[in-house]
């Protein structure tokens, strides 16, 4: 049954619980019996053009039950879009990726991501681009509304009771907070009317039309723009007045214009979507990636980060990582080129990006990071260290009845890889770290290290092109026979082996388990040492960590990670010393 037509049928607080995975009795909770003060944790944010932004951010369980909402009506607007005929989207603000056709060379599903660069695309190159916002957007979005919408609206017509607990579950104080994982969703639900009543509108004056939260853009090549949804006010050079019929279609539609965001861009000046230009292609704007770049340089060469000076420092390089993120974004997106010859030929923001992720993985660190070969050691490893006490707390310890570690392991998002190109295995290991680091570290002028980077990899034959290349590029013979504790490279860099072990030394970091548990059914099916997991009556690497390791961690016995683990503290302490006489002889 789909979910949209489950979330018709429910008719109690009962049947939405059991829709979203939830006990009634926690929502009940939540709703009727927590007050209201301790809900939500109110704070405040800059606004990018100065004042400052109200979130709300809800109390963990009440969040959770808001973010398992939020996925269902998703789901329910994706179904209901499959019995719809294909339309442009109208909203390009918190939406997930649309199915717009078939890849027939490769029989996938292509996607249309919808965001900023969306919502900009569609008004570049325009002789008008018109730009208005919608006053108290979220705060507008009241409990009745939100209420009305479920049970009127031809997609849902839900019972009124199941309503009624969705906007208690959505509003806080009678509107939807901005914090709450449900409010984009809803908040687009309840805009739908508007953007279908603006579409029709810009159609009939043969203009394009947009909406991302609540930022509203209009735009044409007409050579006149139309009067009736903006004119120019002649007493005020520059400034335009929403036409009457467009500020009637918004307040039917039950929003209001802040007439003090209006602004008309005409062909010759810089014209902007969404903070982004629009006039030939879809840009950044250039003293944003002039500011970028110069922070960057900073950074590398002195390691301080400020915007223009030490007064306006940023909190972290977090921070950077988010700017830098989104210049890649849009001009990633505005460069058709086909995937290799990218690569072959990156981007000069790709280059910066990956300087700068290379400088906070591997130069900034604030804790030791260990870099594995596969993307489940770093569970094996996590419940190891916390599972053995004589371990504490040089590699992390219990606070609070929490585990916090004390070592950091990389983790192989999409940006790594697509930026870093690591994603684990060998091959990425040998290629970016052994090939490249001493190169790339040495072209900081800035280099803390404060902390080392470990790479951890199974002694086994996969790692022979790695062993080869340490002998190669830095003199030290290293091989599957060889047993020292660590192995240094370079700087802050080194190579640990899992314990040598069985014929010919070989081994692999699943051996550390006792082989009873290696041989753990799950769902009928047992572990393959393999890796390919093609076998029907065998599973992978994954399932083993997360369905064997994980859940029954405080039953296994870890004793078999001392001599691995006693090898990763033998690193720490060459590093402490090694960087006491560096600051010696300094």
């Amino acid at each position: 049954m789909t979910y949209l037509k489950k979330i018709r049928e429910a008719q109690t607080l009962k049947d939405i619980a059991h829709i979203l995975g939830v006990q009634p009795k926690t929502v009940s909770y939540l709703l009727y019996i927590l007050p209201d003060a301790e809900k939500y944790r109110p704070f405040e944010i800059p606004k990018r053009n100065g004042g400052k932004r109200l979130i709300n951010a809800p109390e963990p369980r009440l969040k959770m039950v808001q973010r398992r909402l939020a996925n269902v009506l998703y789901e329910c607007i994706a179904e209901a879009e499959k019995c719809a005929p294909p339309r442009r989207p109208l909203a390009h603000g918190f939406a997930r990726p649309r199915v717009i056709g078939t890849d027939a060379s490769k029989n996938k599903k292509r996607r249309y991501a919808l965001g900023i660069f969306s919502n900009a695309a569609i008004h570049k190159n325009r002789r008008y681009v018109l730009n208005l916002d919608l006053e108290d957007f979220f705060p507008s979005l009241n409990f009745g509304r939100v209420r009305g919408f479920f049970i009127k609206d031809k997609r849902f017509e839900l019972n009124e009771k199941v309503a009624t607990v969705i906007a208690q579950i959505a509003c806080h104080r009678n509107e939807l907070p901005q914090g709450s994982p449900c409010s984009p969703i809803i908040s687009n639900l309840l805009g739908h009317l508007l953007d279908v009543r603006l579409f029709r509108l810009a159609r009939k004056y043969k203009c394009t039309y947009s909406r991302y939260a609540d930022d509203i853009t209009f735009s044409t090549n007409r050579k006149d723009f139309p009067a009736a949804l903006a004119k120019p006010i002649p007493e005020k050079v520059s400034y335009w007045q929403l036409g009457s019929p467009l500020v009637k279609q918004i307040q039917r539609a039950g929003f209001k214009v802040n007439n003090d965001k209006t602004r008309m861009q005409w062909r010759g000046s810089r014209q902007m979507a969404t903070g982004l230009i629009v006039n030939k292609k879809v840009n950044i704007r250039s003293e944003y990636y002039r500011t970028a770049r110069a922070i960057c340089n900073r950074l590398f060469s002195t390691g301080e980060y400020y915007i223009s000076d030490p007064e306006k420092s940023l909190d972290g390089l977090n921070k950077i990582e988010g700017i830098l993120s989104h210049i890649h974004y849009i001009k990633d997106r505005a460069d058709l080129r086909e995937k290799e010859e990218k690569k072959k030929d990156p981007l000069a923001i790709r280059k910066l990006y990956r300087r700068f992720l290379f400088y906070k993985h591997f130069v900034a660190l604030e804790k030791p990071l260990i870099v594995t070969e596969g993307k489940t050691d770093p569970i094996y490893l996590r419940a190891a260290i916390s599972k053995l006490p004589k371990y504490h707390p040089q590699l992390g310890e219990f606070v609070n009845g929490k585990f916090s570690s004390a070592i950091r392991f990389l983790k192989y998002s999409d940006t790594i890889d697509k930026i870093l190109r690591l994603s684990g295995g060998t091959g990425n290991l040998k290629d970016f770290i052994l090939k490249n680091y001493k190169k790339d570290i040495n072209s900081f002028k800035f280099q803390p290290l404060a902390y080392p980077v470990i790479i951890l990899i199974d002694n086994d034959q996969g790692a022979r092109d790695i062993f080869n290349m340490v002998t190669k590029r830095f003199e030290i013979k290293i091989s599957p026979e060889t047993t020292q504790s660590f192995y240094h490279l370079h700087k802050n860099l080194y190579i640990v082996k899992t314990p040598e072990n069985g014929k010919n030394s070989i081994s692999c970091i699943e051996d550390l388990f006792d082989p009873e548990l290696r041989e753990t059914p799950i769902d009928g099916k047992t572990f393959d040492f393999s890796k390919k997991n093609k076998a029907d009556d065998k599973h992978g690497k994954t399932v083993f960590a997360t369905k064997v390791i994980r859940p029954q961690a405080d039953q296994i016995d870890f004793s078999r990670f001392e001599k691995l683990l006693d090898r990763i503290i033998v690193v720490l302490d060459d590093y402490y010393v090694r960087q006491k006489s560096s600051s010696v002889d300094s």
